[in-house]
């Protein structure tokens, strides 16, 4: 699921964006899974990755009814991807809008002010990881858009 382009405001490094996932971008985000740095970073093991599951991960995230997803631009360049997960369950659970992110993605979202709600615990790919719980909630999106 896409929501739309979000521009980080105040980022000292450059202009940060989060973008539509695109087909395009399969090519160069199937570079960053190959390199066995980012598969220690996320703690995930992207050995059998191709152009053809890179490609399907993207048509997910485009079609998907329970994972945000956008690509990570950064002055024009994509650079990475981010998802928010389990959003119909968190959603419900919440009565507003809310997912789950890994730990190690969670300053992009408060950047664009959602609220941590808790830590939760979950299992991917046989390993223990923890999910952050953000929340925002129509109005406070529809403010922070208007800000900007």
């Amino acid at each position: 699921m896409f929501a739309g382009s979000l521009d980080v405001p105040d980022y000292p490094h450059g202009k940060l964006r989060l973008i539509k996932p695109s087909l395009d971008f399969a090519p160069v985000s199937l570079e960053w899974l190959r390199d066995l740095e980012v598969g220690r970073y996320m703690g995930a093991d992207f050995s059998d990755v191709s152009i053809a599951t890179e490609e399907q991960r993207i048509r997910d995230i485009q079609g998907g009814e329970s994972t945000f997803g956008w690509m990570i631009e950064m002055d024009g360049e994509v650079i990475g991807a981010i998802e928010i997960n389990q959003v119909e369950e968190l959603s419900s659970e919440y009565m507003t809008k809310a997912g789950g992110l890994s730990i190690r993605s969670w300053r992009t979202l408060e950047r664009l002010e959602f609220a941590l709600q808790r830590f939760r615990p979950d299992t991917f790919n046989g390993r223990t990881i923890t999910w952050r719980v953000y929340t925002m909630t129509r109005t406070q999106w529809q403010n922070s858009r208007g800000a900007r």
